[in-house]
């Protein structure tokens, strides 16, 4: 007897209520919607560290996001960036040590009050996000490589949502 494959449906665990996607109706697989986002989110992780680490630039992948939402995020505080990446506070903070320890971020007092500290990126920030955009953009133009312009704009568009919709306040 060979062993069921992750998109087989298994029909001792395919009895009862929560047996089934609820927005498909398809039992749970390894391929269903949320292990297929986590998995892809994970392959391309992989992809781009691999690729950074072909370079001098010696960055997680945390460290990279951190700077991406510091250079984005100019003039707010480190906690109104900490809550946009997702992450919380003392990670931040922790990228964000790594990150001033390299020279590629610095923190500085926020303008509009004394107790509160900005995070901005320095020169040398600047340069190495212009040196793994292009790794980005090629990890993801081979993962996307199979897809027409118009299901990549609708995926994204998907995504968007889906963001949104998982960030909106409850209530």
């Amino acid at each position: 007897m060979t062993a069921p494959s992750a998109t087989t449906e298994i029909a001792a665990c395919d009895e009862g209520p929560g047996s089934h996607d609820e927005i498909t109706g398809r039992a749970f697989t390894a391929d269903s919607l949320g292990f297929v986002i986590q998995d892809v989110a994970r392959l391309l992780r992989g992809s781009f560290l691999a690729r950074v680490a072909e370079t001098e630039l010696d960055l997680t992948v945390g460290e990279a996001r951190a700077l991406v939402y510091v250079s984005g995020g100019i003039g707010m505080r480190q906690t109104a960036i900490a809550e946009r990446m997702g992450v919380e506070p003392m990670t931040f903070c922790g990228f964000v040590d790594k990150l001033e320890g390299r020279g590629l971020v610095e923190r500085q007092p926020h303008p509009d009050d004394r107790r509160a500290k900005q995070v901005v990126p320095t020169d040398a920030g600047c340069v190495a996000l212009s040196r793994f955009a292009p790794l980005s953009r090629s990890v993801l133009g081979d993962a996307t490589a199979d897809l027409s312009q118009e299901e990549l704009e609708v995926f994204r568009t998907a995504l968007l949502k889906i963001r949104a919709r998982l960030s909106a306040p409850k209530g």
